[in-house]
């Protein structure tokens, strides 16, 4: 997985670049969205982050306007999502976690579970599925060591 916490680290908002190139802007969006990093042609694009009015956070890259490559999500209920993202979904290797300590690390695909990954629950006991659109393929779980 690449280190998705790579992209915690505060940005350095600087002037803008020449022309085609990436600037540092504030963007204002709809829904009371905030964007602070790079911009091309009036899109998130390169490393920025994101607010949403009810405390969600996205840090990591953008390509395009859309989520995509290596990002944290942080949600204010305290779910979070370490890793990659493809077009604004989960997607490639990830590590979600909710606030009752669950967590699910593995592939991803589309946003959902999609492969091989291993499930812990709260008090440390884990299984290794196999996962097919967010549904676990009961007959290849396994205990995880």
């Amino acid at each position: 997985m690449h280190d998705a916490k790579r992209c915690a680290a505060a940005l350095i908002l600087g002037t803008t670049m020449a022309a085609g190139a990436a600037a540092h802007e504030v963007l204002y969006l709809d829904a009371g969205r905030v964007y602070r990093g790079e911009v091309l042609d009036g899109r998130p694009h390169g490393e920025g982050r994101m607010i949403w009015p009810r405390g969600a956070v996205y840090i990591g890259t953008w390509v395009d306007g859309a989520r995509h490559g290596a990002g944290i999500w942080r949600e204010s209920e305290g779910v979070t999502y370490v890793g990659e993202f493809r077009d604004g979904e989960r997607a490639g290797s990830g590590r979600f976690t909710w606030p009752d300590g669950r967590s699910y690390e593995g592939a991803w695909r589309a946003g959902m579970r999609h492969g091989e990954g291993v499930e812990t629950l709260p008090g440390g006991a884990s299984r290794r599925c196999t996962w097919r659109w967010g549904e676990v393929i009961r007959q290849s779980c396994s205990r995880a060591e």
